[in-house]
């Protein structure tokens, strides 16, 4: 898709979408600049994903209640706090997310299995933008440093006092920072 569309794309991902746009980045040529958002590459050093939380969200998706897996997924797995996970619920996009709430098991599921092979990207020659919350569980924040340690034209920015879910709860921030960095300002 990205190949498909005229001059250089710059890409955003978010989270799965920020390990699919890592991949993308080493099969176009048509990049400009790439911001990847606490992608969960597995690091072997703490497990983001819980057996026992997928098992429960699995079951409540059998008893058909989609709201109970999408608020487990953010609040066991993403570790989003009680006071933003209420303010998203309260937002038109909560209903999107439910409805794609089947989509979350293969998201984890490509997730714990995906291997980050670091010598793959150490020849990707664009700016990148790593978006870290500062209040983040610690699985994000070694990802991310284990990028910025692979990513030869990566930077930082750690976004204070956020979590997974700044583009929610901090959207001016989250935007600020994007715009930014894609105006070439950072």
């Amino acid at each position: 898709m990205v190949d498909s569309i005229p001059g250089r794309v710059d890409l955003l991902g978010h989270s799965y979408g920020g390990i699919c746009s890592l991949e993308t980045a080493l099969r176009t040529k048509n990049l400009r600049r790439l911001i990847l958002y606490e992608p969960p590459i597995p690091t072997g050093v703490e497990s983001a994903y819980p057996p026992e939380v997928v098992v429960e969200m699995r079951q409540l998706f059998a008893a058909g209640d989609r709201d109970g897996v999408v608020t487990l997924f953010f609040q066991d797995i993403v570790r989003v706090p009680p006071e933003d996970l209420e303010m998203m619920k309260s937002t038109p996009a909560w209903k999107g997310r439910l409805a794609a709430a089947h989509t979350i098991f293969r998201e984890l599921e490509t997730s714990n299995v995906y291997q980050f092979v670091p010598a793959k990207f150490e020849r990707l020659n664009l700016p990148v933008l790593l978006l870290q919350g500062g209040d983040s569980p610690s699985f994000f924040k070694t990802a991310i440093n284990k990028l910025h340690e692979t990513l030869p034209g990566s930077r930082i920015v750690v976004m204070p006092g956020q979590q997974h879910t700044a583009m929610n709860t901090a959207p001016d921030l989250f935007v600020h920072n994007v715009l930014t960095f894609l105006d070439g300002r950072a």
